[in-house]
């Protein structure tokens, strides 16, 4: 059996929180069991639930701004937990810090993941020295590195040593849990009095990269009753979008569900997927989204390895709000249609990618007792 551990800044929802999840929670304990470390002392969503599954949840307090506190604690860890074959890591440049402090701890083998790419507000001078050697740190002392998709990992270990030595795993999700149920569908709309409303949904974080903005400018635009806004997620821009939805007389065609743990019911709810982000690892909440069978329309900012049905239509995050419209116009005319069958065989069934991540651990395990 190969003892994983799962190092995490928090366990929140979120896409890169329930890609990790679903690493732990698929794992056949009696061949690969998957542990969790959480790099904050707060008390986390998907906490109770790996408790629940046996996952054991370990928690470190926070990084410190100097990373040097951080250090000493990764290194008493895993000092104390030599019993894990295997350190995963998902704290993007702080996976160089976690690498060395595992490495000089004495783990045999050290995995360093990437889930995203540069945000347009980062890479400020004051960071690079810092990305700069935290690159060479994880390339460094990591046995593998993993990422959701070409430009994450080009992104985060350097395009050179990526082509060398990293590898690819999708983001996928649990496909049959996402298809479309009309009954649901009725029924959420009756309790949230949708009525005939055309429904433009997102599902994500209310942070900049996000970019809901632009789902509330395109509705005081389109000046049409008929169109609802369902953003499901939470985060501090909130009170930002709902200032604007009131001083823009929107705020009744407005509905914000806040954080939800659940958001196959909302999904069923929703005539369009509207996914404006700025920027994105790999879009988990699309991918939900597509196994849905909605008609989605995205900013020219996401990946093609997300965009896996042919029910996505592109706008540019550079264009007007007439030509956003008219792209989720035609997406309405297209209508839900089941496409898991063809999701599945291009490999986005969580199941499945799990299945090659643990023999992966597996691999390098034997090949770190040789």
């Amino acid at each position: 059996m190969v003892n994983v551990l799962q190092v995490v800044r928090g366990m929140n929802t979120g896409g890169l929180e329930t890609v990790v999840k679903s690493i732990i929670l698929n794992a056949d304990r009696t061949q690969v069991s998957c542990d969790c470390l959480i790099c904050d002392m707060q008390k986390a969503d998907y906490e109770d639930e790996l408790r629940a599954a046996q996952a054991k949840v370990y928690k470190i307090p926070a990084p410190d701004k100097a990373k040097t506190a951080f250090y000493r604690q990764l290194y008493n860890y895993f000092k104390a937990h030599l019993e894990y074959d295997v350190v995963h890591t998902h704290m993007a440049f702080s996976n160089g810090i976690v690498a060395l402090a595992a490495k000089r701890a004495g783990v045999k083998v050290v995995i360093s993941h990437s889930h995203g790419v540069k945000l347009p507000q980062e890479g400020s001078i004051g960071r690079i020295p810092y990305e700069f050697c935290m690159r060479k740190t994880m390339n460094q002392y990591s046995n593998g590195l993993i990422a959701c998709s070409k430009e994450a990992g080009n992104y985060l270990f350097g395009e050179r040593i990526f082509d060398i030595k990293g590898r690819l795993f999708i983001n996928g999700i649990a496909l049959e849990k996402y298809k479309f149920d009309d009954k649901i569908r009725q029924s959420i709309r009756k309790k949230m009095e949708l009525g005939s409303k055309i429904v433009l949904g997102t599902v994500g974080s209310l942070v900049p990269a996000k970019n809901q903005i632009q789902i509330l400018k395109i509705i005081v635009h389109a000046k049409r009753k008929d169109l609802t806004a369902l953003i499901v997620g939470d985060g501090y821009l909130k009170a930002d979008l709902k200032d604007y939805a009131r001083k823009n007389g929107i705020l009744d065609q407005v509905i914000f569900t806040g954080k939800q743990s659940n958001v196959i019911p909302l999904l069923n709810a929703m005539d369009v997927f509207v996914f404006p982000s700025v920027s994105e690892g790999f879009g988990v909440a699309l991918l939900e989204a597509q196994a849905n069978g909605l008609p989605c329309v995205v900013s020219d900012s996401i990946q093609e390895e997300a965009k896996v049905t042919p029910n996505i239509l592109v706008a540019p995050l550079a264009a007007t709000e007439s030509e956003w419209l008219r792209q989720i116009e035609k997406a309405v005319s297209l209508g839900r249609k089941s496409y898991i069958t063809d999701m599945r065989q291009k490999g986005m069934d969580i199941r499945d990618n799990c299945s090659k991540l643990y023999a992966w651990y597996e691999e390098l395990n034997n090949e770190s007792t040789v």
